[in-house]
């Protein structure tokens, strides 16, 4: 940005001094060229940093989940791609049912058995022919199998993993006939959700103090020179990781200060980005326009592009 401002302070000394000769180019009117341009870039720097902040560390995130099996088993299908947009409700991969079928099968069996004998057991305490203590236990016994047979049902049911939501699977490796585990570390496969489009953008902490949500944003991604995209700013992180103090036993030390780190932003592409090539990670600049310095806009929206273009080299 410095330099630019240079450059054009450059083009203007010369249009005044040497295309138009307006003026003398003696060293006098050096000296105060050199006094005059130093004060007014430094002045616009300031004044651009306070009222239209700039970041060119900007990056496209996504939500992501591990997905994680519920159940052990052996893998026998997993029909989805990577990449591929998926779905809520879309199958990503099959376990072998077949050993918590025979468990659901088993626990029917036995619940009906219980179920006759209960009934048995019931008509014979009518008949003064039993005991309550019989029919108590019988009753015990299928509350007991529907509840086992309820939990069957559901590890039944999670051999087979669905979608959570609209979105993709990546960097799978998954593949038929591997053992999966069920423990919540040992996660199979990564599940992005493919919502809005949502830029993180860190900040210095003097940059933010008129940004209000709401704000016009434009956004120079690295993968498409050229071109700007718009947007909004959605909020401005009420906390950072410097200012988090988890529970210990070690009482804080005086010299432990936290790093002066910066603050951060969230920011909402409104163009509709569908047909343009940008997962997750990707990098680019931020310029957000406030309300305060409106004029100071004009230089930083051709900051902005002065930066896309460069990424064409």
């Amino acid at each position: 940005m410095i330099a630019f401002l240079i450059l054009c302070y450059c083009g203007i000394l010369w249009l005044v001094f040497f295309k138009l000769r307006l003026l003398p180019w003696n060293t006098v009117s050096q000296a105060v060229s050199a006094v005059i341009g130093i004060l007014a870039i430094m002045e616009l720097l300031i004044l651009i940093n306070i009222y239209q902040p700039y970041s060119t560390n900007a990056t496209l995130v996504k939500k992501a989940i591990p997905i994680v099996a519920r159940v052990p088993g052996r893998v026998l299908d997993v029909p989805v791609k990577p990449n591929t947009p998926l779905k809520k409700g879309d199958i990503l991969f099959k376990i072998d049912p077949r050993p918590y079928q025979y468990q659901v099968d088993q626990l029917k069996a036995r619940l009906s058995l219980a179920q006759t004998r209960l009934g048995q057991s019931q008509d014979l305490l009518k008949d003064q022919a039993g005991s309550l203590y019989d029919v108590e236990q019988f009753k015990t016994d299928v509350d007991q199998l529907k509840a086992q047979l309820e939990k069957a049902e559901l590890d039944l049911a999670e051999t087979t993993l669905y979608a959570p939501a609209d979105g993709y699977v990546t960097q799978l490796f998954l593949k038929p006939g591997a053992v999966t585990l069920a423990n919540a570390l040992s996660s199979v496969m990564n599940f992005v959700y493919g919502e809005e489009d949502i830029v993180t953008v860190p900040f210095r902490q003097n940059s933010l103090r008129h940004a209000r949500q709401g704000d016009a944003v434009e956004i120079a991604f690295d993968t498409y020179p050229g071109r700007i995209f718009n947007g909004f700013l959605v909020d401005i992180a009420a906390a950072t990781g410097e200012a988090v103090l988890t529970p210990s036993g070690n009482l804080r030390g005086a010299t432990q200060v936290p790093p002066n780190g910066p603050l951060w932003a969230r920011i909402h592409v409104e163009d509709d980005v569908a047909g343009y090539l940008l997962p997750a990670g990707t990098n680019g600049a931020v310029a957000i326009y406030t309300d305060k310095g409106k004029a100071l806009s004009i230089i930083r929206k051709v900051i902005i592009r002065f930066y896309t273009w460069l990424n064409f080299f």
